[in-house]
């Protein structure tokens, strides 16, 4: 039963776990443009707050939203659409914040080298911890919120009661959920569960191949290609003739049903091959007796000569 007088309401503040993954290294990338120690707390802190002086302009949001350049996947999946504005206006950020000095030595060190540099310094930034990951997450879910006017990554639901808040925990489309396969340590949202789970490593299916074996999808490829029951294969005495068409589970009954035709395949490919051996034995002796002849003579010439 709920108190009187006490404020019930909330809103939901789930996310779309995917695009916080998207944005962390890009958010990280964007604060290594901005200060130039990774360890330094001043400056981290001053980083953060220019951007999120410039991230959350909701004038710049409506000048990203009409000139930023959508990705092909965008049109396929509206997360993107959420992801390509942010994206976009971190891009800016980077290029209008970023120290004087840095653009200077930008325009007379080639971009490689430039690349280079700031992967390393923004590994050194993660490394330093000057920015804890759960600041990142925090920093990121409120930017998705601020952007995602639609509600396409982020849930809009609100309530006024404990009894909203406790049917909506168990229905919300962006509540964290952990995927129940065994081995899989994935963490996504509920509305893309089912999708993590036709594509996840470590579900447990059906081979392929009907053979009736059920084990986990990274393990199907190196299944079906060595102890697959319905592997094709084929018969050993392929050489000889024997061209059937068979599985791996079934080659020891071929070759026991087989087993008087593969003999006589056998013999006969035998006696063909000491037919064969014979014959070369003939040209052999011929080779040779040619080869005395033209040594006789060439010693008849020697003599003469």
């Amino acid at each position: 039963m709920e108190a009187p007088g006490v404020d019930h309401s909330f809103q939901c503040q789930n996310v779309d776990q995917r695009l916080v993954e998207l944005l962390q290294p890009k958010l990280l990338g964007v604060l290594a443009e901005l200060i130039s120690k990774p360890d330094d707390a001043e400056q981290v802190a001053a980083g953060k707050d220019a951007m999120k002086e410039f991230l959350f302009d909701k004038k710049r949001h409506e000048m990203a939203v009409k000139g930023c350049p959508k990705s092909a996947a965008s049109e396929n999946e509206p997360i993107f659409v959420v992801s390509d504005v942010i994206s976009f206006l971190l891009d800016d950020c980077a290029k209008s914040k970023k120290p004087m000095g840095k653009k200077f030595i930008g325009v007379f060190t080639r971009q490689q080298s430039l690349d280079e540099e700031h992967a390393l310094f923004r590994k050194a930034l993660g490394q330093s911890n000057a920015w804890p990951q759960r600041d990142q997450v925090a920093f990121a879910k409120e930017l998705i919120r601020m952007h995602d006017t639609d509600g396409i990554a982020s849930c809009r639901t609100g309530g006024k009661t404990l009894a909203d808040r406790s049917n909506h925990e168990v229905q919300c489309l962006f509540a964290p959920v952990s995927c129940n396969n065994s081995g899989c340590s994935v963490v996504t949202v509920r509305k893309h569960a089912s999708l993590h789970d036709n594509f996840c490593p470590f579900k447990i299916i059906p081979c392929s191949r009907l053979c009736g074996v059920m084990l986990p999808r990274k393990d199907e490829t190196d299944h079906m290609n060595t102890v697959c029951f319905n592997r094709p294969v084929s018969c050993p005495l392929l050489c000889l003739g024997c061209d059937a068409s068979l599985i791996q589970g079934k080659l020891q009954e071929h070759c026991e049903k087989e087993y008087h035709t593969h003999i006589l395949k056998l013999v006969a490919t035998v006696q063909l091959q000491s037919e064969k051996i014979e014959w070369l034995k003939a040209q052999n002796e011929a080779i040779k007796t040619a080869h005395e002849q033209l040594r006789q003579s060439v010693l008849k010439i020697q003599k003469r000569i």
